[in-house]
């Protein structure tokens, strides 16, 4: 009996194969391609020099990522994972997070717009191990909850390395920045923060005053559209010129006060 579907798969796993003439390191799937989730994996099983690879903006991958995950694990040279509005979920973010064990070397995860993983990131920050490479984290606009960043914070004592961190437009996750003083305040090499549109509270702004001015080597700060936080900025204003590498700061739609101005002139 002839089973056109197998065949179409074969077909174009076939396809992909012939492809691959020599070690690629980087793999970058489009959203328009119509290779299933099975077809993507085997491609990369016969890519093991990968170092980078991008599946942004392929909905289907939400709830299908596990024979993918099962495979990353294995690409010793993998460097950065874009994983960019997949529609990932509570189960994409465990097999996620089970890879990670096997890839400290990555340096780069982007897992942005995906609202999915809100209130299931630990599951991904848990796996975090002491010497990881990773030096750039973004999850903006994923719905992430306080709950979340409590976990995010528990994993910064293993990212020493992290340099650019952007957790913005995640409105659930403001009032968690008053715990996070501990952890943050280690991350000596972070370079970018971006807390756009984090819905940050007063007590927020006034333990990131204390955080931000330890951060040496930042260079780049996003606080707009955060406007609770106007009233208490001028901490903040007042301490930036202890960040002899600050090229940027971003407050528009912050609410500042008379105060924030005076801060922010004698700065």
């Amino acid at each position: 009996m002839f089973n056109s579907g197998n065949s179409s798969r074969r077909t174009k796993q076939s396809e992909a194969v012939k492809m691959i003439k020599k070690p690629l390191p980087r793999l970058i799937y489009k959203s328009e391609n119509n290779f299933t989730m099975d077809d993507k994996a085997t491609v990369i099983s016969l890519l093991p020099d990968l170092e980078e690879i991008d599946l942004s903006w392929n909905d289907f991958i939400g709830g299908a990522l596990e024979p993918l995950a099962l495979q990353f694990k294995h690409l010793q040279e993998l460097k950065i994972l874009q994983l960019n509005s997949c529609r990932l979920t509570t189960k994409d973010v465990a097999c996620l997070g089970e890879a990670l064990e096997g890839i400290s070397h990555l340096e780069i995860l982007d897992l942005s717009w995906n609202p999915g993983i809100g209130g299931s990131l630990s599951l991904l920050t848990s796996k975090i191990l002491k010497g990881s490479k990773l030096h750039t984290l973004k999850v903006t606009d994923c719905c992430l909850t306080q709950e979340d960043g409590k976990s995010l914070d528990a994993a910064f004592q293993y990212l020493s390395e992290l340099r650019i961190l952007d957790v913005s437009c995640n409105k659930l996750i403001g009032g968690v920045f008053q715990s996070l003083a501990g952890h943050l305040a280690n991350l000596s090499n972070l370079e970018i923060l971006n807390l756009h549109q984090c819905c940050i509270t007063e007590k927020d702004m006034l333990v990131l005053s204390q955080i931000i001015p330890l951060l040496s080597n930042l260079r780049e700060l996003n606080l707009s559209s955060n406007t609770n936080a106007g009233i208490s900025t001028y901490h903040l204003l007042s301490r930036l010129r202890f960040l002899p590498k600050l090229t940027s700061v971003l407050l528009s739609n912050c609410a500042l006060q008379h105060d924030s101005f005076l801060s922010l002139g004698t700065t």
